[in-house]
């Protein structure tokens, strides 16, 4: 029996810390799109071959829970775009690592999170959703869905500024996230 105390003890002090980690690698760079500049003149949803592709960046902001946790961010994260038609583009990532004893993975392979670009790069009508798993020692600590509204920042000349608020279904939890990258 004070075993099993010990285990749901310690348990409890990392819940907060492993929701935040996969909160974080969810919706840490969720879209990052580029786009190429010809003869000086940047080129936005027109020009769906520059924009689709890979990215890599940063976490530039995180805030969980109205807590600053920016600091415990420094690695580069890469993401797909994918053109869906029609000035219409989603996110396609899946991300599976490992935060202390924690296996997490953050799944947008559906591609549920989209936006496009206005005329001078602002991204618009961002919003959707994706998935989050999370086990501990082999025991299932969070299998639910996420929401990603407001989805806004701008790609300008191939470097791309991202503003991102998640809403873990069925948790009263809320991430909101800074990314800034380059294809």
């Amino acid at each position: 029996m004070n075993l099993i105390f010990i285990i749901n003890f310690k348990f409890a002090k990392m819940k907060k810390i492993l929701l935040f980690i996969a909160l974080v690698a969810m919706c840490a760079g969720t879209a990052n799109a580029t786009v190429n500049n010809f003869g000086g003149t940047p080129f936005f949803a027109s020009d769906a071959t520059s924009i689709a592709g890979e990215y890599s960046g940063k976490i530039t902001y995180a805030d969980m829970n109205g807590k600053d946790v920016t600091h415990k961010f420094n690695k580069t994260l890469t993401f797909g775009i994918v053109d869906k038609g029609n000035g219409l583009y989603a996110i396609h990532a899946y991300l599976d690592f490992w935060g202390g004893p924690a296996h997490h993975i953050i799944d947008f392979r559906q591609e549920l999170t989209t936006f496009t670009l206005d005329n001078n790069g602002n991204i618009q009508n961002g919003q959707g959703t994706g998935h989050i798993s999370v086990v501990v020692l082999k025991i299932p600590f969070m299998n639910n869905d996420f929401n990603v509204l407001p989805l806004t920042g701008s790609i300008v000349n191939g470097h791309l500024n991202l503003h991102m608020v998640c809403n873990v279904i069925g948790k009263n939890y809320t991430a909101t996230f800074d990314f800034s990258g380059d294809k």
